[in-house]
Parts: C-alpha cells; structure tokens; sequence
C-alpha cells in the first residue's frame, strides 16, 4: 500500500511509519471533504450561498488541507460581502499551497486596488458601529450607517439583514419587505432574511422574489407610472392695444440713444473690468494649482514613511510572535520532560501532544523523542491491560476507550495491534447502549482488518467466528 500522505510504501497494515497517518482513515477523510465540496459548489451554482457556506465550511473542517474548497467557501464568502473572512481562507490557502493556486491570484487582484480594499474596510466599520448603536437602542443611527454601508457594497448580505431588522423595529414593514427579497435573490435560502419574511408574514408560503416574478411575465403594480398633476393652463387671449404712429417714432429714437450711450461709455468698462477678473482667476488657480502640488508631494511622502513604518511594526510583531510561540511551546516540552521525570507519563505524552515541535532547538527536540521513545512501550502495554480488565468487568464503555488510547502507541507491535483490534470488534457488536455509535458495519470493519492484515495472528479463527455472527444479523 502506498501512503496517501507522503506517498512512501507502507510494508504492513495501513499505519505509516513515516508520517505516523492511518492511511485508510485518512482517505476516508479526503472522500468526505471532496463530497462536502461538490455539495458547496452545487449549491453556489444555484444562488444558495448559505448552503454553499455551510457545506465548504465543513468540508475544510474535516480536510484543512483541501484547497480548492478553501478557494470556492473565500469567493462565496465575498459574493456574500464578508470580505474579512474570504481573505482569511485564502491566506491559508496559500501558504498550504504556495504555487499554482487560485487564491494568490485573488489576493493579488486585491492587491492592486487599495482604495477597493480600503473601502471595504470603511464598509465593515459601519457595519460594526451599527451593531453598536443597535444594542444601545440607536437604531435611527444605525440605519443611516447601514445605508451607507450597503452604498459601498450592495451585496452586503449582513448589512442587508440588519437594516431589514431595524426596519422591523420601526415598523417599517414595506421597506423590510424589499430588503428581505433583495437578499433571497443573492442567497436562495438565507435563514435570517426567511426567518424575518416569515415573522413578517406568518400565513404566507416562500416569498416571491423579483427574478421569479419576471419569469412568469407578471408586473408588479409598483412598476407601473404615477399620474403628476398638472396646472390649468387660462385659454383666453389678453386684448389687443392700438399704438399711434408718433409713439412708435418716440419708443425707436429712445432704443437708439440708448444703444449709443451704452456702446460709448458702459461697454468699455464692463470689457476692462472682465479682462482684469479673468486676469486674478488664472492668478489665483496657478497659485492654487501649486500648493496642491506641495500638498500632494507632502501627503505622498508622509504616506511612504508610513508604509515604511508598518511593514517594520509588523515584522516586529511577527518576530515577537515567533519568540513568543517558541517559549511557551519550550516550557511545554519542559513541563512534559518534569512529568516524565515524575512517573507521570500518561500526562506528560498528552501534553507533548499539544506542542509543535518543528522550529524549537535541538534540545527540547530530543526531550520529546526521549518522552515517546521510553513512555509508548510502557503505556501501551499498561492502557492495554486496563482495557482488558475493563472488558472482563463487562464495563464495555471504559474498555472501549482504553482500547482506542492503547492503539495510539502501539505502533509495530504486531501482537497487541492485534488483540486490540479483536476486541474492539467484540464491543461494537455487543447488543448495548452503552455508546449509541456501537453497529455491526464498525465491528465488522475491526474483524475484517484483523483477519487481512494480521492473518497469522492468534486470534484469527475467533474473529472470523464472530465476523460470520456478525454479517448474518
């Protein structure tokens, strides 16, 4: 058998002494994510964004390695408008997967377009401080910020839920209404916003968004136009007036003095008077052009020495970060060694467990092989016993724990692998509620393991034995 993991060859079992990975529990464990995955993206095909959440979110939890589900749950979760969560799953996504990977690509589209980024992050500002003012029972300020929000971001689905809340306390019942469609059309099955349409309207079935209604060709009577009222226009002719001929001499000799005295004496001064103020204006905006120019030079060199600032203050803190990490894992290790030291080697085991040995110093390193090398032997076969004794008190609950610790250091002990594996299928086939997960397909499995990879083991024939009880149920 080839190791999932590592690819090396496995010679016996399915336990890799390489890695230290089951191979068979860990290719289950890849089927389930890669099924979990092609769920979320079925439900992402047909606008089901909380479904497709849910489905990705589970299947990085049991495989946090699967990258192309890590990338499709970030796209979904910026479709949905949570851009802080969807650039924290492509930031593992790429250090799992540093070459060839689709969410660099997005990081680096992000990238390039601060000013989006930055607005964004004003937008989740807003949102927050709405949450705020809500809890403080401000929900006439929280509605302007959550306009505002969704201003920036119309598929703010968070924001939307939220405004649609806070009409509801208004009682705002028409506006909530548009909101709640509004994000059923995004995200088909939205628990919050189905749960305020329902609330809303208690005897009524699924809500009708927008895009069905256009596919049954119906119009909705808010599309149609609105009448505006108009003013009444007065029909009459105003009556007509006779002009004698000496007063329309008179009206045209006083039109052509009048040309002439404004021709000679105000013209001449109104043109002056223009080209001076054109003159200043053009004065004024040079001037105004060049202290935007020192401003702009001012700003972009400050924001350069702020730049330069925060990347040192982070490379500080990741370094802190780093020292912290390694001493605290360091006393860790040392607290496990005093345990060791003390006979407490169940304890110390499970606290080295909790510590990640890569990057400390070769001391605490060896510290911890001399922890597993002496403490496996001894627990293995002292778990062992406990198990045994358990199963012989009938006390099938103790014993099938004690069972699953022993097989955690059994390693390559080909007897005890055994004997542990014959009796776990005794357990799960035991008629009992003991534990509700007990079923023969789990017995079954044990026994079937037992008699393929330990065939000459003593326990063979009575496995085999119970194996047939067991499939004829």
């Amino acid at each position: 058998m080839t190791c999932p993991n590592c690819k090396k060859t496995i010679d016996e079992g399915s336990y890799c002494t390489h890695c230290k990975v089951d191979a068979i529990l860990y290719t289950a464990t890849e089927r389930m994510s890669q099924a979990l995955y092609n769920k979320g993206l079925a439900s992402a095909q047909v606008s089901d964004l909380s479904g497709a959440i849910d489905h990705l979110t589970r299947s990085v939890d049991v495989n946090k390695k699967n990258v192309e589900a890590r990338n499709l749950l970030g796209l979904v979760q910026f479709e949905a408008g949570r851009v802080g969560d969807a650039l924290g799953n492509w930031v593992i996504s790429a250090n799992i997967q540093k070459e060839n990977n689709n969410a660099l690509r997005y990081m680096a589209i992000l990238e390039k377009n601060r000013r989006g980024l930055d607005k964004l992050n004003d937008i989740v500002n807003l949102y927050n401080q709405a949450v705020v003012d809500i809890k403080e029972k401000r929900s006439d300020i929280a509605i302007i910020a959550l306009k505002k929000a969704l201003e920036g971001n119309p598929k703010f689905i968070d924001a939307m839920n939220l405004l649609s809340c806070c009409y509801l306390l208004e009682r705002e019942r028409e506006k909530a209404r548009v909101l709640i469609e509004r994000v059923l059309e995004i995200d088909a099955n939205n628990t919050t916003a189905l749960s305020y349409y329902y609330d809303l309207y208690p005897d009524k079935g699924r809500p009708m968004t927008a895009m069905l209604k256009n596919l049954k060709g119906g119009v909705s009577p808010a599309a149609l136009p609105v009448a505006s009222s108009f003013k009444k226009i007065n029909l009459q002719e105003p009556k007509q007036r006779n002009f004698h001929l000496t007063e329309i001499l008179f009206a045209v000799a006083g039109a052509a003095c009048m040309a002439v005295i404004m021709y000679v004496l105000i013209f001449p001064t109104m043109s002056q008077n223009h080209t001076m103020q054109v003159g200043n204006i053009q004065s004024q905006l040079v001037e105004v052009e060049e202290a935007n120019d020192t401003l702009r030079a001012e700003h972009e060199a400050t924001l350069s020495l702020l730049n330069d600032a925060e990347r040192q203050l982070q490379q500080m803190v990741h370094y802190r970060e780093e020292q912290e990490s390694i001493q605290e894992r360091n006393a860790q290790v040392m607290r496990a060694y005093d345990l060791f030291n003390q006979g407490s080697l169940r304890d110390a085991v499970n606290t080295l467990e909790q510590v990640e040995l890569a990057g400390l110093p070769l001391d605490m390193q060896e510290r911890a092989e001399r922890i597993v090398a002496l403490s496996y032997p001894v627990l293995r076969r002292l778990i062992f016993d406990e198990g045994v004794a358990a199963y012989a008190a009938r006390d099938f609950a103790k014993a099938r724990v004690d069972f699953l610790q022993a097989y955690r250091f059994v390693e390559d002990d080909y007897f005890l692998t055994g004997e542990i594996l014959y009796h776990l299928g005794w357990i799960y086939s035991l008629d009992t509620d003991v534990f509700l997960d007990a079923n023969n397909d789990t017995s079954a499995a044990y026994f079937e393991r037992l008699l393929d990879e330990f065939p000459t083991h003593g326990r063979v024939n009575a496995a085999r034995n119970r194996l047939n009880v067991v499939q004829s149920r």
